[in-house]
């Protein structure tokens, strides 16, 4: 690696620690160097755990498990609150799927994917991380 690209993947990394995001596009380091460099310094913190892809170009932040050493999303909220972010972060228009919204209206089942409707759009976007997939609900 050359002295250009490890000051470009410490840029990278120190951007996407600093960041409230969740989720990320490669475009959105488009600044910091050409497409391949940056593509190169993704792929790096993807091999190191600090990034999991998600989805067609979709990058979210990650973390080791301190107890199993698994990488894992680093978010709160899961994978429910990522596949959401990155919903936000494509542009799509979305809205609860009825499990989700009948418990927010006080219902006492909790749903167990996450789910949702797609507004307006004409791609249904696949995100998925692990054993867990973003499930899209018609209108």
């Amino acid at each position: 690696m050359t002295t250009n690209e490890s000051k470009l993947l410490l840029r990278v990394r120190r951007t996407i620690a600093n960041s409230d995001e969740l989720v990320f596009l490669q475009s959105d380091f488009a600044g910091y160097g050409s497409d391949e460099q940056v593509g190169r310094a993704m792929a790096r913190l993807i091999d190191g755990g600090a990034l999991v892809q998600i989805g067609e170009g979709l990058l979210a932040k990650a973390r080791k498990n301190r107890i199993t050493g698994q990488t894992m999303l680093d978010a709160s909220g899961g994978f429910d609150e990522v596949a959401k972010a990155g919903l936000e972060k494509l542009g799509i228009a979305w809205e609860p799927g009825d499990a989700e919204a009948a418990y927010q209206s006080g219902a006492t089942q909790i749903p167990a994917k996450t789910v949702v409707r797609i507004k307006t759009s004409d791609t249904m976007p696949r995100i998925a991380y692990g054993r867990y997939q973003l499930l899209i609900e018609p209108l």
